[in-house]
């Protein structure tokens, strides 16, 4: 067989190289059959390489992965926690000393806000307290990186959607339920003098009458 012939059985020279030599040593009439055998695999090897490489969109070497998971079921999520200050009456962010700073998550895209307020008070709250107080003493809810209250309904794909950003950023934001309780106890009180007041002048006028 000329080097032309082999050439199209063998591309590789050094296939064809290894292919003369071991001719030249082995001349009798099963030596040729091997050498037939692995002529016969080296350009099925050939083609198959050849069928990979033409079809359409394959490209060896080139892997994506990211392609492969952007219908993952799994979001990345940054959750902090900004607490109510009552000296200078707005919020302000816990830090990681305080029990705070920025946790990220991996959730489910499909959990709704209502239960990611659930576990942001358990990763506040560990045991049921903080440095700041009991989980009890606060009013609790889920707002977006501009401060705006999220629908506890709506789940964390659709505000991936809504914010169009590549990480979700969300805050627990807490206030104490000492002003809420305050004002409701100074009602009562209020309402209460308003009835003793009412009932002595309702007695004052009868006495007045007799």
């Amino acid at each position: 067989m000329d080097e032309h012939t082999l050439q199209t059985y063998s591309p590789a020279y050094g296939d064809r190289v290894a292919v003369h030599a071991f001719c030249s040593s082995k001349q009798s009439s099963a030596a040729a059959v091997e050498v037939l055998y692995a002529l016969t695999e080296l350009r099925s090897k050939w083609k198959s390489n050849r069928q990979k490489g033409n079809r359409p969109g394959f490209k060896p070497g080139i892997f994506k992965p990211g392609h492969l998971s952007a219908d993952r079921t799994a979001k990345r999520v940054e959750l902090g926690w900004m607490n109510f200050n009552e000296k200078s009456m707005d919020f302000k962010q816990v830090r990681q000393t305080g029990g705070g700073g920025v946790r990220h998550l991996t959730i489910n895209k499909t959990l709704v806000v209502q239960t990611l307020l659930e576990h942001a008070k358990e990763t506040c709250f560990p045991p049921g307290n903080s440095k700041h107080g009991s989980v009890e003493e606060f009013d609790m809810e889920i707002k977006n990186f501009q401060g705006i209250p999220i629908d506890k309904e709506m789940n964390i794909n659709d505000l991936y959607i809504a914010s169009k950003l590549k990480i979700l950023s969300v805050y627990m934001y807490t206030k104490k339920k000492t002003e809420k309780v305050l004002i409701e106890v100074i009602m009562i009180q209020f309402a209460y003098t308003e009835v003793i007041e009412n009932t002595w002048l309702m007695l004052g006028w009868k006495t007045f009458i007799r």
